[in-house]
């Protein structure tokens, strides 16, 4: 999906194998770590350090992963509004009505969401990220971007490092978010990715594997309600049929990793989007079809939506402390339900 060949291609970092290139993009700048040898390769977007293509490589063959937004016009017509590949942080989802209290303080956010009056996908979807040089690796491409936080904003008036560490190598595709807390006050925090599966037939082909049957109940507004639902249709590969999906599930956190499985039929073709989970680690999957059903958003969350005001996955971030979230994709090959 790499187009606009014309465009002059600034060579940041190369190697043997690994090449970290750039190139204009509108007003903002696209990063792409390559692999020369296979041909795979990820773009990142310099504004809010979204994702925007990932090709991986599985038995000879290149498959294109993500729905992401192939040209400038294609970015400003759905895919900025559409959080496609975003990174949500100070908080992942929705705060109702943007408000929220911290420590005896209220605070309100900007509601930005479309239809509904809610703060939605943090504050740094939109912002510019700037990239510090890495040495050559021969054995993986990485790409490091940073965004500075003076904590002017009302709603959120903490200051705050963010940096994020983009990594491929022949195990797939690792993403690693570090934040810094700069304030001299704790201050709150989740974190959350919004990548978007593509569905190169139709979303209701995919099927599905996941590491939960437990789901939040959401109220008309789509903010949680506190009560738990079950589902355990997911818990072996199943197809998604006409369903309309838009769930966030609670992962046991006993384990290290879960990974939710995704099974191209049209490709034949398994997907794996792996999160860490554990104290203060991704416990939460959110899960969402749009309504062209032309892909899956598989999004790990820190805490579900409204969390600054549920507590529940709450983070809490000291002054001088930092926090890390580690995600991927990759594509294994199955074995029985197990992936």
């Amino acid at each position: 999906m790499q187009s606009d060949s014309a465009v002059v291609v600034n060579k940041v970092v190369t190697n043997k194998t690994y090449a970290v290139t750039q190139r204009p993009f509108g007003e903002h700048t696209l990063f792409t770590i390559e692999n020369r040898r296979t041909r795979e390769y990820v773009s990142i977007l310099s504004q809010g350090g979204r994702w925007n293509e990932l090709v991986l490589r599985k038995d000879g063959i290149n498959h294109s992963l993500l729905k992401g937004f192939p040209t400038y016009v294609d970015y400003l017509n759905y895919g900025c509004a559409g959080f496609y590949g975003a990174n949500l942080f100070p908080f992942p989802g929705r705060i109702d009505h943007g408000r929220y209290s911290f420590a005896g303080k209220a605070y309100r956010l900007p509601a930005n969401d479309a239809v509904l009056p809610h703060a939605l996908h943090g504050l740094v979807h939109d912002q510019e990220f700037e990239r510090i040089e890495m040495p050559p690796d021969d054995e993986k491409g990485v790409l490091l971007l940073t965004y500075e936080v003076d904590g002017s904003c009302t709603g959120y008036p903490f200051q705050y490092g963010l940096e994020v560490r983009y990594q491929l190598d022949a195990a797939g595709f690792t993403c690693t978010t570090t934040v810094t807390n700069r304030s001299a006050t704790t201050m709150p925090a989740g974190h959350g990715w919004h990548p978007y599966l593509a569905a190169p037939g139709h979303a209701d082909a995919l099927q599905i594997q996941l590491a939960s049957q437990t789901y939040l109940q959401n109220s008309e507004k789509l903010i949680p309600t506190g009560e738990q639902g079950n589902d355990s249709q997911f818990l072996t590969l199943a197809p998604v049929g006409n369903r309309d999906v838009h769930a966030c599930f609670v992962l046991n956190p006993t384990a290290a990793v879960r990974e939710t499985v995704v099974h191209d039929p049209v490709r034949n073709l398994f997907i794996g989007i792996w999160q860490e989970t554990g104290p203060d680690k991704y416990n939460y999957l959110q899960l969402y079809i749009p309504p062209d059903r032309q892909s899956i958003a598989i999004e790990p969350y820190t805490c579900p939506c409204n969390g600054f005001n549920s507590e529940m996955g709450l983070i809490t971030i000291s002054p001088g402390e930092s926090k890390q979230w580690h995600m991927g994709i990759r594509l294994p090959n199955p074995t029985g339900t197990d992936f």
